[in-house]
């Protein structure tokens, strides 16, 4: 209930600014690129300096619900939507229940996120993927078990994906 109604403030205080900007900067050339065939949208890649995850699931969610700014910036939002849980189960998992109150909240309220997580661009996606790598690498850390083996695969899995959502990605961690 509590995650649930995390998610649900998440979503109260980020739905009206999902068309309160203009599309600008980064976006217009996301939001086009990602309307092409992906034969196409593949073949830019070969000289594109952006990696092509977020450019082939925005092309399936324009394909969906439209080039709107409200359509584009909902895919962002939603994977803003899903890192809520998986930074409540890391703290609560690993630290506590008042931490797990503390870091929802900061996600939820960081301007930083709250700016870049609702633009149609990757940014969200890689939080997303970072916070169940981080997730995964405390398992690997804390884990008495001999079972480590399915998280190094989850590790590098989701290693795989940020290589493919934003070239920075070695330089976060």
């Amino acid at each position: 209930l509590i995650v649930f109604a995390l998610i649900l403030l998440k979503l109260v205080i980020s739905i009206p600014f999902l068309t309160f900007q203009p599309i600008d900067l980064d976006e217009p050339f996301s939001i086009y690129h990602a309307q092409k065939s992906l034969p196409h949208l593949i073949s830019i890649f070969k000289t594109e300096n952006n990696p092509p995850l977020h450019f082939i699931l925005l092309h399936f969610w324009e394909q969906l619900f439209g080039i709107g700014a409200l359509s584009v910036r909902s895919l962002s939002l939603l994977f803003s939507l899903l890192t809520i849980p998986i930074l409540w189960k890391i703290a609560i998992q690993f630290i506590n229940f008042k931490a797990a109150i503390l870091l929802c909240l900061l996600f939820i309220f960081s301007d930083y996120h709250h700016y870049h997580g609702l633009e149609a661009r990757t940014y969200s996606l890689l939080v997303f993927e970072y916070s169940l790598l981080l997730y995964f690498l405390m398992k690997i850390l804390l884990s008495t078990s001999n079972t480590k083996s399915k998280y190094y695969i989850m590790v590098g899995f989701l290693n795989a994906l940020l290589f493919y959502t934003h070239y920075i990605f070695p330089f976060i961690l």
